[in-house]
């Protein structure tokens, strides 16, 4: 052992978020910490419990030993700062104190853009069966399923970060492929497709040609969600969109679905069309057949027919909804 790492000038600082300040099995009042720089915040790729518990100094007024003294006082999103015991495994981390800051939530047209660090620390709606797991839409900021996914969609922190025209795309896509129009003109997480059985606001299919999307979904919301989230809700399926984006072991399976060459898009038209291409994969190309005067059939060929997957609805829609949430055309 070198004592060097645990004695003199090689320790390692460093500062975080606590996302978990109740749940410490052994009651001695430590803490869940994201520690910047270490802990990506895509909380799929590290997940809460993938973090290490931190020790937190106490008063040397408190008791010192396990069952004596008050309880830790920080909260979950506090921001705070320590050291590693271990130092240079940093696998060990004690926090020495807290940093006060504000809370700045996004700025648009809902009031809260702030968002829970996991479904634990909210209020949830059972599922009375006990098999499909919890409804938490209300955490979404938004007065629509609209709304929420546009919000979300531009939150660099829980959501993808995009550009109010790529986000406005998606939305566009997700109406046609939901059937928006028949289901009170909003977006429906429990729309099921007839016949082939996709799922969802982005229609994900369950055949295993197509990389059986709508299972993966299921997966996703039962095991990775904490607490188990339905998967048919808004909450679900956004995050299980961030999930195939950036899953490297889905990227396998799937193949690119495009979020770079969304993020570069420049207008409506053109995000509606690349995610619509590039994620939902609906079928855009027809056979022609080309007969002499004989009726022979002399060649044929596909062609790309964009209308048939109803790409100027998909493009309408969204245009609607940039001007609705942003106020620009």
């Amino acid at each position: 052992m070198n004592q060097n790492q645990y004695y003199g000038d090689n320790n390692r600082w460093f500062i975080g978020r606590v996302i978990d300040s109740r749940g410490d099995p052994l009651g001695l009042g430590r803490v869940k910490v994201r520690i910047y720089g270490i802990h990506p915040e895509d909380d799929v790729l590290v997940t809460k419990e993938d973090l290490p518990w931190a020790s937190v100094v106490v008063p040397v007024t408190e008791g010192g030993v396990g069952g004596f003294g008050t309880n830790v006082g920080i909260q979950n999103q506090a921001q705070v700062y320590g050291i590693f015991l271990d130092g240079l495994a940093s696998q060990l981390p004690l926090v020495l104190g807290s940093i006060p800051k504000f809370e700045q939530p996004l700025t648009g047209n809902s009031p809260d853009l702030s968002y829970p660090q996991d479904p634990s620390d909210i209020k949830v709606k059972e599922d009375p069966t006990g098999e499909i797991g919890v409804d938490i839409d209300d955490v979404l900021p938004g007065s629509t399923n609209c709304e929420k996914a546009f919000n979300w969609l531009i939150n660099p922190n829980k959501g993808l970060g995009l550009k109010t025209w790529q986000a406005a795309g998606m939305i566009g896509n997700f109406w046609v492929e939901s059937d928006a129009n028949g289901s009170g003109k909003d977006l429906n997480p429990k729309a099921v497709a007839k016949g082939e059985g996709s799922i969802g606001i982005a229609q994900w299919n369950p055949a295993e040609r197509a990389g059986n999307r709508a299972g993966r979904l299921k997966t996703f919301a039962a095991t990775i969600l904490q607490p188990k989230v339905d998967y048919r809700t808004m909450y679900a399926q956004l995050n299980y969109i961030k999930y195939e984006y950036h899953n490297p072991e889905v990227r396998n399976i799937l193949g690119d679905l495009g979020l770079s060459k969304l993020e570069n898009t420049s207008s409506v038209f053109d995000a509606t069309k690349r995610f619509m291409l590039d994620f939902e994969k609906p079928l855009t190309t027809e056979r022609k057949i080309v007969y002499d005067s004989f009726g022979r059939k002399v060649k044929e060929y596909k062609k790309i027919n964009l209308e048939l997957a109803k790409f100027s609805a998909r493009v309408s829609v969204a245009e609607e909804m940039h001007e609705k949430f942003t106020g620009q055309k």
